[in-house]
């Protein structure tokens, strides 16, 4: 159907080419003039970077805003990274209270070219888990390759963000650049949203998946078989247009593999609107790269394709949608492609709910809990665990009330379709309205409690025959028994031991120094953590239950006697 109606679109324009030429001309020749042409260029002297320029015309009344790069994803002061500010075409000043713009003064519709540089964030290849390290939403600019995120370096002239935008990439011979921002019809919000990965050991595949081509860009060595990494995000990417019905479309992903200080660990990455990026360590297992990769496919439709975020910092007062929905589709996804087992779904959805029952935020509003998102770890997975569940239950009551007939899945392509011709409206308030007008289902109570008083979501306990049983017991939270950020701080040197817990019984103590984990199943307390401990140069190996003293009642799912069946595996994945 998609296909037909682009067909279709198709012909209508190759007719309105014949019969009106002139009329597409000029259409053609105002958006050149409107357009912002982005030039970048790799230099590697006087230290790597980017040299930067913007062609573009003046505002018409003699005053053009640029805005520089300032605050995104919990980084601040972005712009700090930029130099080398100039101007031709009009004269430029900085407010003193806005250190992040630029006021170019010219004749009225002048030409302007802008120019700047960007340095990079790091002076060594990225390396996570030291002290004082950042995250490579920032620019990475090394000699011999870079990998920049567009929120992070690209100037823009205040305004339309639909502004028609080009980039021109200039890169040493011999390197490989893959960047979404190298199809045609680009706007400035595609330039900002996008990333860009380039250098001599960059490795490029393509596969076409529902008539699209999808790329992967992959920089430094992985442990696991690249091919299989390439198949992964190829089921999940056929999996997840299809439901979407989005065909023909271009899609990148970008991975790159990062240092870490001993005993650190992280697979990490971000969403972009046709794109993602991946910074990973090396020896990452392949199954938490696929759960990654189908959570950031997925924010390609949410929230981007089902409504508008809210601005500035009432933005992550949305995030239970943006991302906890976002969750709820990842597990989906992985089970109707195959990737995942019955069980594996399973287990995932108890992590889920174990960490959401656990957290000393469970009772948090969800505006202090936006409030808090980029300066407290627990605050910050909130919405990722209490918006899953969230979901969970809504598309619980919406196959209760049709009587089967449809869930969350019809909810979020009716949100898709109204974005097309409405893209103002914010996602929760789309959410709430259509649950109620085409399914009869009233989510605004929940949505309400949840927002101003921290209440409980549930998982749904009934409508799933024998394929699924949920239940709820009371246990022990999760506690490794010494402070762990402190430890990390201190160079995983042990600190806040709690005197008289299990790890204290085990024989741990401030001082010694964790070599490695190689036992445990966190924030499950029942499975015993076990360490490789260095004391005093002699390596010890320590074991114990991770029970802290504080018990929480917990939803957990286990598969019925049905549940491995086909007609239950469809149900589990919404099919």
């Amino acid at each position: 159907m998609m296909g037909a109606q682009s067909r279709q679109v198709g012909r209508m324009l190759a007719a309105m080419a014949l019969l009106a030429p002139g009329l597409m001309a000029v259409g053609g020749a105002a958006a050149r003039d409107q357009r912002v042409d982005y030039t970048v260029r790799f230099s590697a002297t006087p230290e790597p970077g980017l040299d930067i320029t913007l062609a573009l015309k003046g505002d018409a009344d003699g005053v053009t805003q640029i805005n520089l790069p300032d605050r995104w994803a919990g980084e601040q002061h972005l712009y700090e990274l930029l130099s080398n500010f100039a101007v031709q075409g009009g004269t430029v000043e900085t407010p003193d209270s806005r250190p992040a713009t630029r006021i170019i003064r010219h004749r009225p519709g002048q030409r302007l070219r802008i120019s700047y540089r960007v340095s990079s964030a790091w002076q060594a290849d990225p390396v996570i888990g030291m002290p004082g390290a950042s995250n490579p939403y920032r620019p990475v600019i090394r000699p011999a390759w870079f990998n920049v995120l567009g929120n992070g370096v690209f100037a823009l002239p205040a305004g339309e963000i639909t502004r028609p935008a080009r980039v021109r990439w200039q890169i040493p011979r011999g390197w490989t650049l893959a960047s979404d921002t190298e199809h045609p019809d680009l706007d400035l919000k595609d330039v900002v949203d996008s990333v860009t990965l380039a250098g001599r050991d960059v490795r490029l595949t393509s596969q076409t998946v529902e008539g699209g081509p999808l790329r992967i860009a992959v920089h430094g060595r992985l442990e696991l078989d690249e091919a299989e990494l390439v198949r992964a995000v190829t089921a999940i990417s056929q999996t997840q247009r299809r439901f979407w019905g989005s065909r023909g479309e271009v899609f990148l992903v970008t991975l790159v593999t990062i240092g870490r200080a001993p005993g650190a660990i992280s697979v990490g990455g971000t969403g972009r609107d046709d794109a993602f990026a991946v910074w990973t360590v090396d020896d990452a297992p392949i199954e938490s790269l696929e759960r990654l990769l189908a959570h950031e496919h997925i924010h390609t439709w949410i929230p981007r394709r089902i409504g508008a975020m809210a601005p500035g910092a009432a933005e992550a007062e949305q995030y239970w949608v943006s991302e906890g929905f976002t969750d709820f589709y990842t597990f989906r996804s992985l089970l109707a492609s195959g990737i995942w087992s019955p069980e594996q779904f399973v287990e995932a959805w108890n992590e889920q709910l174990l960490e959401y029952a656990a957290s000393p935020n469970r009772a948090t509003s969800n505006r202090e809990a936006a409030a808090g998102f980029w300066s407290s770890r627990d605050l910050q997975r909130l919405p990722y665990t209490r918006g899953a569940v969230m979901a969970a239950w809504l598309d619980g009551r919406i196959r209760a009330t049709s009587g089967g007939r449809h869930d969350l899945d019809d909810l979020m392509l009716a949100m898709q379709a109204e974005q097309r011709t409405d893209p103002t409206e914010l996602v929760a308030t789309r959410l709430q309205r259509l649950a109620r007008e085409a399914f009869g289902v009233d989510f605004a109570p929940l949505v309400e409690a949840v927002h101003t008083q921290g209440a409980d979501a549930l998982f749904p306990q009934d409508g799933w025959g024998e394929c699924l049983e949920v239940t709820s017991s009371e246990q022990a939270e999760f506690h490794r028994g010494f402070d762990v950020a402190a430890t990390q701080r201190n160079g995983l040197i042990v600190a806040g031991t709690v005197e008289g817990g299990p790890a204290w019984q085990a024989g741990l103590r401030d001082g010694m120094r964790i070599v490695r984990r190689t036992g445990g199943s966190p924030p499950d307390p029942t499975v015993p953590l076990t360490y490789v401990i260095d004391d005093s140069g002699t390596e010890r190996v320590l074991s114990w239950l991770p029970e802290g003293p504080r018990r929480f009642s917990a939803q957990r799912l286990k598969l019925g006697p049905q549940g491995s069946a086909p007609h239950c595996v469809a149900l589990l994945a919404g099919q």
